[in-house]
């Protein structure tokens, strides 16, 4: 079976604080193929990277950050502050402690997904199939890779 890459040519914002989860996650994601990634700490590392860069398909962002939330960060997304080009992109929120009103408001500002700290790779693999679309011979074989 031919290796499927579907995040070839995605390019990633990950924006969390801790070095730990940052790099299970990037970890986590390699299971997915090659892919490109910036990261931000903050939301205003992350704001400065989104006017500046045009090229991210989808941001992973840690709700609990140093200087806001991530949920202030996306609804910025949203109403368009950080540009046209990224009104609709692919924003995953996720933190180790989501409660039903957080979860709320993300799903009404279009979040993609709300995932859970520490992470899960079915989780991950769930929100990313459906945020992309992936095909059945690529869910097909990420299913049998995973176990699943």
């Amino acid at each position: 079976m031919i290796h499927p890459e579907p995040l070839k040519n995605t390019s990633l914002l990950i924006i969390e604080d801790v070095m730990a989860p940052r790099k299970m996650l990037r970890r986590l994601l390699n299971v997915f193929g090659e892919y490109k990634y910036e990261e931000a700490e903050n939301i205003k590392s992350a704001k400065d990277k989104l006017l500046s860069n045009s090229n991210f398909n989808i941001i992973l962002c840690d709700i609990n950050l140093p200087d806001g939330s991530g949920i202030e960060l996306l609804r910025w997304i949203r109403f368009g502050e950080a540009g046209e080009r990224f009104k609709d992109i692919a924003f995953v929120c996720y933190s180790s402690d989501l409660d039903k009103e957080i979860v709320k408001e993300a799903k009404s500002l279009g979040a993609s997904g709300i995932l859970t700290k520490p992470f899960n790779i079915g989780d991950i693999y769930q929100v990313f199939a459906s945020t992309f679309n992936w095909g059945k011979e690529t869910r097909k074989y990420f299913d049998q890779r995973l176990g699943e």
